[in-house]
């Protein structure tokens, strides 16, 4: 029974993670969480990953995060500190995501998982980045730019985040409920 198990196991896909569109901040760390947790899944069921997710790794500007920060809703941002920040980690922590999926594809699953559970390197670039894209978050929701902009000063906040409600007092101590992983 174990063997016909282990033969119906499929590569781990990533196609649902990587086709998400990023539209809010919370958009922008969910995919960044569902990659962690694809990493994590790849490491503990000793799966390497699929071309097209290794493909993505490779290319930050193709994931969607990346797709979100060359979008033209983003130009009026990207001179901000704020932005520079989510752009510069981005690409930082697609470098520590590639050397694991590398790991993932040599078989060295035991390090990779090592490496996605320690806090340095892997844990504090996570969180610089998930911080760094709250505070682009803010940035917007203020409405004011250090950027090259179109010179107006004024910036619709919905132009990169859609207005969501604040997460409920529950949600903030986890014990909200999650829509998707």
């Amino acid at each position: 029974m174990n063997q016909e198990r282990e033969s119906e196991v499929r590569p781990l896909s990533s196609t649902s993670y990587i086709a998400k569109t990023v539209l809010t901040e919370q958009d922008a760390i969910a995919t960044h969480i569902r990659w962690k947790i694809t990493l994590l899944l790849a490491a503990r069921m000793h799966e390497s990953l699929s071309d097209r997710a290794t493909q993505s790794i490779r290319q930050p500007e193709q994931c969607s995060i990346g797709k979100w920060l060359l979008a033209k809703d983003t130009l009026q941002f990207r001179g901000t500190t704020e932005y520079l920040a989510v752009r510069n980690l981005h690409t930082s922590f697609h470098g520590l995501m590639l050397r694991i999926a590398n790991l993932l594809g040599a078989g060295d699953f035991d390090q990779a998982e090592r490496i996605l559970n320690s806090p340095d390197p892997f844990q504090n670039s996570s969180s610089a980045l998930a911080n760094a894209i709250m505070a682009l978050g803010r940035r917007v929701r203020r409405g004011n730019t250090d950027s090259t902009g179109d010179g107006s000063g004024e910036i619709d906040p919905r132009a990169v985040f859609s207005q969501r409600k604040p997460h409920s007092e529950n949600s903030r101590k986890g014990t909200g409920t999650v829509e998707s992983v």
